[in-house]
């Protein structure tokens, strides 16, 4: 029973920190279910309200980016499985995942709470959605059409550079 009773609360304790982030309540019902939500006492004070769907909004090359983040960090690092998106919702911490896009500065630029559930959510419907050439992982195709994600083409260009600095040196 105090083992029940501890989780609970420490499922209420995230929650409320996401809260603070700004998630409402569809968005805390999608990361820690219904019984967590209906536990919560939500402000009726009428709040910004996000726009539906993802085109539009990734059009922008700073939305563009902020995506490519919040994906490449929700599936590699923490496992984020985009075919079961609900049940993956549960076995992360996303209070966590949000801390690791504050901490590689996309808190100036970082979409809201709201917007970055649905993003992840969708991310099966997602057009622009492609894997990687070199490493197979999921990514957002830049407007340049390249075929590597940011990752690979970040340590290709580094290794160009070692390459380069070497061979000037010798």
């Amino acid at each position: 029973m105090a083992k029940v009773d501890q989780t609970k609360a420490s499922r209420l304790l995230s929650a409320t920190k996401t809260m603070s982030l700004g998630a409402n309540k569809n968005s805390i019902r999608i990361l820690y279910g219904n019984h967590v939500a209906e536990n919560i006492d939500f402000r009726s004070e009428p709040q910004q309200h996000v726009k539906k769907g993802i085109r539009g909004w990734s059009r922008r090359a700073d939305n563009r980016r902020a995506f490519s983040a919040v994906i490449d960090v929700a599936v590699n690092y923490f496992g984020f499985d985009p075919i079961h998106p609900e049940s993956s919702f549960r076995n992360i911490d996303f209070n966590r995942i949000m801390s690791v896009l504050h901490n590689l500065g996309y808190f100036v630029c970082a979409p809201e709470v709201n917007k970055i559930i649905e993003i992840l959510t969708s991310m099966k419907e997602i057009e622009e959605l492609e894997t990687c050439a070199k490493c197979k992982r999921p990514y957002i195709v830049p407007y340049t059409n390249d075929t590597h994600c940011p990752r690979c083409r970040l340590s290709s260009t580094a290794s160009a550079i070692v390459r380069y600095s070497q061979e000037e040196l010798d």
